[in-house]
């Protein structure tokens, strides 16, 4: 719920918000098509510093896998509102 959560807020906060010098997108372009090749990937860039983060402070050590992708994924939820963010900014 907090994976599709996060999904929700990245895109809304990106593509219905909209701010001057935004990147527009393409009028044709399919919704699939944007969600995935930005909203998705950022999400997984996301999520991927969202474990880097954890292995390098050892907090994933002697966990089982479940709880492991439960902290990668609550961790991510910030990180992706912080990389929505910073599209904006840039």
């Amino acid at each position: 719920m907090l994976v599709s959560l996060s999904l929700m807020t990245m895109h809304g906060f990106v593509y219905g918000m909209s701010f001057r010098g935004e990147e527009q997108v393409e009028p044709d372009a399919a919704f699939l098509k944007i969600f995935f090749r930005y909203t998705v990937t950022g999400y997984a860039i996301a999520l991927g510093m969202s474990s880097y983060v954890l292995w390098t402070f050892e907090r994933l050590q002697g966990l089982g896998f479940g709880t492991a992708i439960m902290l990668i994924v609550v961790l991510g939820f910030p990180a992706a509102i912080g990389a929505a963010a910073s599209r904006l900014v840039l």
